[in-house]
């Protein structure tokens, strides 16, 4: 009867410490996005996404239909995308929160996470209007889920 309590105090620190570095990391790539000028929408794709918001062409591809969608939400298309991209941007982070864990359990996991939270490559994505950050999150995610898949024995 006494381990119920210490079963409960470590499920919830197990739920609590994958949170912890998500939010941390959103904080951080927040804190970047906000101490640089990024008026000049930097990245190979942020003008032509907006533009085509603009325009109502939503089809453009998968990045725009995605922004469109959230429109409602955002008083400003800008600010959409930017919710879009930094969205993406954590995707990396819990796909490697998942992948380290899978690979070498909880505390390699919460290692595996706050290494791609201050990686260079993700803090750069989630800085730049185009597609990569929402490409590199899902595409991390994708190999977090396969480890965490394969783990359990379902793949």
């Amino acid at each position: 009867m006494a381990l119920a309590p210490t079963f409960r105090a470590a499920a919830a620190t197990a739920l609590a410490a994958p949170i912890l570095v998500l939010l941390v990391a959103g904080l951080g790539q927040a804190a970047l996005r906000r101490s640089l000028d990024l008026r000049d929408l930097p990245g190979p794709g942020g003008v032509k996404v907006l533009t085509a918001l603009a325009t109502q062409n939503l089809d453009r591809d998968g990045l725009t239909r995605l922004t469109g969608t959230l429109l409602p939400l955002f008083p400003d298309p800008l600010q959409a995308l930017r919710a879009v991209v930094a969205a993406g941007a954590l995707l990396a982070v819990a796909g490697a929160l998942l992948a380290g864990r899978a690979l070498a359990g909880p505390r390699a996991g919460l290692l595996a996470g706050l290494v791609a939270a201050s990686f260079g490559q993700s803090l750069f994505a989630s800085v730049l209007q185009c597609p990569d950050a929402p490409a590199w999150g899902l595409a991390w995610l994708g190999v977090g889920l396969s480890w965490m898949a394969a783990r359990q024995g379902g793949a």
